[in-house]
């Protein structure tokens, strides 16, 4: 099993690889804005989908109440993301520190969501997906109440672990 955890890791490494080179070769063509919030919008779009293919192949809940609500959470994302890319391609403007509100809202209500969930299961997630869910609950609450997270701001910060992660590897 983790021969094949790491036979599928190169995929999404690879896509990673292709997702920066790419917005990297549009950033001088594009706003950082316009292009940080079409990552985001199809980033909750994308995490959705994946999420709708987990929900129908494993059904990891047996309480309706729990489906319903990790339901709408799936949709809530997928028109989030779509609002993200409307806004910022058809409406040509630019979301400045409301884009703040809703990632924070975004990490807030996924670390919610995921707690009341696991709550009920009779399995427990390992202690990574526990403290990446904690860390977004606090760091949402932090963007959230902030009120200057801008496009700027997560560009910085994905330059900065981008670079961190190419120091680490040997470049």
């Amino acid at each position: 099993m983790k021969r094949f955890a790491w036979n599928d890791s190169w995929k999404f490494k690879a896509f990673l690889a292709v997702v920066f080179l790419g917005s990297a070769v549009a950033l001088p063509f594009v706003s950082a804005e316009r292009l940080i919030v079409t990552l985001i919008g199809l980033a909750l779009v994308g995490f959705s989908g994946y999420r709708t293919v987990r929900f129908i192949k494993h059904n990891p809940w047996d309480n309706a109440r729990i489906r319903k609500v990790n339901w709408v959470e799936t949709v809530v994302h997928v028109v989030l993301g779509s609002f993200l890319i409307y806004w910022i391609w058809a409406q040509d403007a630019e979301l400045g520190s409301l884009l703040g509100y809703l990632i924070g809202g975004v990490f807030v209500a996924r670390g919610s969501v995921h707690f009341y969930s696991d709550q009920n299961k009779e399995t427990n997630d390992d202690v990574a997906i526990f403290v990446l869910h904690l860390g977004a609950i606090i760091g949402g609450t932090y963007i959230f109440f902030d009120g200057e997270f801008t496009a700027g701001v997560l560009l910085g910060f994905i330059v900065v672990m981008l670079t961190r992660k190419a120091i680490q590897n040997g470049l």
